[in-house]
């Protein structure tokens, strides 16, 4: 009996230690498991979040590209309109059609933003929502990265349309030496600095190589453009009503001049009725004239003693 109650204690011994060593193997794994998720996890989460940032950082390159756009089509949009009928139409037209490119190209968001990701608040003991967590965050990173990569690939459309207005301008402005001959030849009444004004601002034009310095320049071109024009309206309408006027004069016949007559003298009023006639007055009588007395005789001059001979006798002949 003593031998069977010992063989049955010691497998009892041996029975709980391998429950013991079981239960402990068991929460070894668990712990592992959980350890697993939490890095899985947080290893999502933060994925998600520099994807995050890689949008972010997309959309703000993408609203700097979009600024500068709109500052170049407030810049040039009415430049490009003054130069309508001053310009090659072909050159001005396209660079008009990259500013409407430019200006649609602004209009449209680059894409759908997805929802701003963050941690949410995760019971770190709980595989389950751990791996919820770490899917949910997965996913979300793919989201904002597929959204970042589009938004970098529209502000490259961006970016392209806004050299393709560059190049425009530039091409417009290298039109312009042409265009100021031709109409510096269609205005040819004003005087040369207005024809130099137009030549010189479209030379500026042509060669610049900032967009700023070619818009300043073509603004000049467009002011001096209208200057010479206006000026050559003024001295043909002046031409043309200097010729109206001689015209006018040649035609209108020309009449003798005559002098003026002379007034006749008033007549002598009339006496009234029953009036007695005015009495004319004698002319008095003219004085008789008074006989002049007659001149004096001059005594004879007295001879000169200093002379030879008295004065006035004559010298004796002297033969």
């Amino acid at each position: 009996m003593v031998k069977w109650g010992v063989a049955a204690a010691s497998v009892i011994v041996v029975a709980g230690v391998a429950i013991a060593g079981t239960l402990t193997v068991q929460s070894a794994q668990a712990r592992d498991r959980l350890a697993a998720a939490v890095a899985l996890w947080d290893a999502a989460d933060q994925t998600a979040a520099a994807a995050q940032s890689n949008l972010d950082a997309a959309m703000r390159d993408y609203s700097a590209l979009a600024a500068q756009g709109a500052d170049a089509v407030a810049a040039a949009a009415s430049v490009i309109a003054q130069l309508g009928g001053m310009s090659d139409e072909t050159a001005r037209l396209a660079a008009q059609a990259t500013l409407d490119a430019l200006t649609a190209q602004s209009a449209v968001d680059p894409v759908a933003e997805p929802a701003a990701y963050g941690a949410a608040e995760i019971d770190t003991t709980d595989l389950e929502a751990l791996a919820a967590a770490a899917d949910a965050a997965q996913a979300h990173g793919k989201e904002l990265d597929a959204a970042a990569s589009d938004v970098r690939d529209a502000a490259a459309t961006f970016e392209g349309r806004i050299d393709d207005a560059r190049a425009a301008l530039f091409a417009l402005g290298a039109s312009l030496p042409s265009s100021a001959d031709r109409i510096v030849a269609e205005n040819p009444l004003p005087a040369a600095p207005l024809h130099d004004a137009v030549r010189a601002a479209a030379g500026a034009a042509a060669a610049a190589t900032e967009e700023a310095a070619a818009l300043e320049a073509m603004g000049t071109y467009a002011g001096a453009v209208a200057a010479l024009r206006d000026e050559q309206t003024r001295i043909a309408a002046e031409q043309q009503r200097m010729r109206e006027l001689q015209e006018q004069r040649s035609q209108t016949p020309r009449t003798p001049r005559t002098e003026d007559p002379v007034p006749a003298p008033a007549p002598a009023p009339q006496p009234a009725p029953g009036a007695e006639e005015p009495t004319v007055p004698e002319p008095a009588p003219q004085p008789e004239p008074q006989p002049q007395p007659e001149p004096e005789p001059e005594p004879p001059a007295e001879p000169n003693p200093g002379d030879e001979w008295p004065w006035p006798w004559p010298w004796p002949d002297e033969s």
